[in-house]
């Protein structure tokens, strides 16, 4: 398995043996071994994670076999999402493309996209309502709510909905106790300062030990609240306070997230991808998908994408060549 980084295996006391191929030049991959009862008791060490520290180990130790990738489906109730093609407001049937096409739905009423500013809480409330209603009327669809504010979850709770997607990490205590108190799924985002500065905070000494230590860390948080471990999925972030070689760099390494929680990556038509493919100007949806593929076969537990029906094709099409 990938873990961490030669900086943090050094600090951990692991004598362990590098292999060619990690991302970035003098960086490098690292192979060892433990069995199941040594992994447990690192993680015993732990006395948050020592409850579960079974749990963890099975995780890390099979990761490459977990079950079927997720697709969650992007609707932006917003006027200025980076991608036009995801803004709903005025768009009923665009959402039900999505919905039925969607394993898990993720609305957001504010964007996030760098650069960004705030809108007032009763606007982002009344944005999301509209769309929530509408995913109620198809039944029993799993609705991930984005949004940093506990306002706007109180809001929303009439809805049912099963996940808070915090782009700051579960930062506000009360939003941990919403999601603890509620039974939601947390999906746990890495971000540095807000959506309006947070590309003035993209240099990392080394960004997946740093990462990984913050979702850890806020993983560690909510276990501490009460909300079981199954119900907690990181995300490392992609595009939010990361330049295009920090995006690469998780991306080359993202079995390094995979630490005992689900996992999540949201890099659908990013601009990273617009870097990648040469051409800023040229549609993303392709490499989106390349990226996608990738992920999936890397084990990634759910995908957040703005083209859901694309990737359904894409996933019975592989399926059905590779079983």
């Amino acid at each position: 398995m990938e873990i961490l980084s030669d900086f943090s295996l050094e600090q951990m006391g692991f004598r362990l043996t590098p292999l060619p191929g990690g991302s970035g030049e003098g960086k490098f991959h690292y192979a060892g071994c433990l069995d199941s009862a040594e992994l447990e008791a690192v993680i015993s060490m732990d006395d948050v994670f020592a409850e579960h520290s079974r749990n963890i180990a099975e995780r890390l130790l099979h990761q490459s076999v977990r079950g079927n990738t997720e697709i969650m489906g992007i609707i932006n109730m917003t006027p200025d999402s980076f991608y036009s093609g995801s803004r709903y407001l005025n768009d009923p049937d665009g959402m039900r493309e999505v919905i039925l096409n969607s394993d898990i739905v993720d609305v957001g009423g504010e964007s996030t996209r760098p650069g960004s500013e705030a809108v007032p809480i009763d606007v982002e409330i009344e944005r999301v309502k509209g769309a929530l209603r509408l995913i109620r009327d198809y039944g029993d669809i799993n609705i991930s709510l984005d949004t940093m504010h506990p306002e706007v979850v109180e809001a929303a709770l009439r809805y049912d909905i099963n996940y808070i997607n915090d782009v700051t990490g579960f930062r506000n205590e009360k939003m941990v106790k919403l999601a603890s108190d509620e039974h939601l799924g947390c999906i746990v985002m890495h971000m540095r300062g807000t959506p309006s500065t947070m590309m003035s905070f993209t240099r990392y000494d080394d960004i997946i030990s740093e990462v990984v230590e913050f979702l850890s860390s806020r993983a560690r948080t909510l276990l501490k609240a009460g909300i079981p471990l199954g119900n907690i999925v990181v995300d490392p972030g992609i595009g939010f306070a990361k330049d295009y070689a920090g995006n690469m760099d998780i991306l080359r390494n993202i079995r390094s997230f995979s630490f005992g929680f689900r996992t999540l990556v949201g890099h659908s038509r990013k601009s990273f991808i617009g870097t990648l493919i040469g051409d800023n100007r040229a549609d993303r949806l392709a490499a989106t998908l390349s990226v996608s593929l990738y992920l999936k076969n890397r084990g990634v537990d759910i995908i957040r994408v703005h083209d859901p029906l694309a990737h359904r094709h894409l996933f019975r099409t592989f399926s059905s060549l590779t079983e």
